[in-house]
């Protein structure tokens, strides 16, 4: 199943994926995606790989209308 534009009916083709590795995409992603190009930091998506470990990103709308990734920025504390 897949989220479309509410402009479909003036011509938009974009789509959404109602579920993103592991994640559901919500209305609320896909209104920051369709006005400013970016979620929030979505937290817990599982890669397709199963040994790999879960990640933390933001949804990216690329130019071509695909989506990417935005991978969230660890920060590490300075030791003494």
């Amino acid at each position: 199943m897949s989220l479309g534009c509410s402009e479909y009916a003036s011509g938009c083709k974009q789509t959404f994926p109602s579920q993103m590795l592991g994640k559901k995409v919500t209305e609320k992603h896909v209104k920051d995606l369709c006005t400013k190009k970016k979620t929030s930091v979505i937290k817990g998506m599982k890669p397709k790989a199963k040994e790999k470990k879960s990640f933390d990103a933001s949804l990216v709308l690329k130019d071509d209308g695909s989506i990417g990734f935005e991978f969230a920025k660890k920060t590490f504390a300075k030791s003494k």
